[in-house]
């Protein structure tokens, strides 16, 4: 059942126009986007059956025969190198302590590079497929939640690619902020709607989703996190995060070469690259921010 979304989840403005309607990248199924007349907050309203969401993990998850995405979801040697080079960037940021919660770790890459690091890590994961999966390639024993953590247990806190799936921003931001030390740091990953890719492809985004609720600017994710007190906040999007090693790109140039339509939309986005600042040019978009 859709679920009408009155409020925005930003600013609590109750003002929206319509923004886009564009269909979901795998299911085609027709989504309503709308924008936040008073702090450009994008959203989906109505907001799509969350069991469709959670039926989508389950089949990646499981490699399910008819779920069409298994790249992303399979190709561990990428996730493992991607994780590596995130676990760097944090490491940079001076962490008080090594101890962190990674909420939303999926099949558990980033926990494992992490915990290869010598970090303490603990893990919660909503889906029994991706638990499964994780205990299996990794032996992680991820948490299906993180009730029953004390307030300021831990150093760093992380959400990669999470924000925009859960049905309450502010509610899971309150609740990990609870979680984290004074002066720990906060890492989300999530959909960049400044981003060059969004630019060329519009309504045919390969991140428009029936399990994406939210997609957030650079201003409209600052802001946000500026609600919750945090401060010195800046942008991890960057070469540190997103470069790739010579695998992923001979499959990139494979892929594009097979689709001469995707050529001419790389060849755009390349252009438009050109004239943007970095923190546009990747997908989704990384911030970290201190809790004061």
């Amino acid at each position: 059942m859709e679920i009408p979304i009155n409020e925005c989840n930003c600013c609590g403005s109750k003002s929206f126009s319509q923004f886009m309607q564009p269909k979901c990248y795998l299911t085609e199924e027709k989504l309503s986007a709308v924008k936040c007349n008073d702090c450009d907050f994008i959203f989906l309203s109505p907001r799509p059956d969350p069991k469709k969401g959670q039926d989508y993990f389950n089949k990646a998850y499981a490699g399910h025969e008819d779920f069409n995405d298994h790249e992303y979801y399979r190709d561990h040697d990428k996730k493992l190198f991607q994780s590596k080079l995130k676990i760097e960037a944090i490491e940079k940021l001076n962490p008080k302590g090594k101890k962190l919660l990674d909420v939303g770790a999926g099949q558990g890459h980033f926990m494992k590079e992490a915990r290869d690091r010598g970090w303490d890590v603990v893990g919660t994961e909503l889906s029994i497929e991706a638990r499964e999966s994780a205990k299996k390639l990794f032996d992680l024993s991820l948490l299906e939640s993180f009730d029953g953590f004390a307030e300021s247990t831990f150093d760093v806190i992380t959400l990669w690619d999470v924000l925009e799936h859960v049905s309450d921003a502010k509610e899971i931001l309150e609740e990990v902020s609870k979680l984290l030390k004074k002066d720990g740091i906060l890492i989300i990953e999530t959909v960049n709607i400044d981003s060059v890719d969004f630019l060329v492809q519009k309504e045919k985004w390969h991140l428009w989703h029936v399990d994406h609720n939210y997609y957030f600017s650079m201003k409209s994710l600052r802001s946000f996190l500026e609600q919750f007190n945090y401060h010195q906040i800046q942008f991890l999007t960057g070469a540190e995060t997103t470069k790739q090693d010579k695998r992923t790109v001979k499959q990139f140039v494979t892929k594009y070469l097979k689709d001469p339509q995707k050529v001419f939309q790389e060849l755009n986005r390349r252009k438009l690259m050109k004239k943007s600042p970095g923190q546009m040019q990747g997908y989704t978009v990384i911030i970290s921010a201190r809790k004061q």
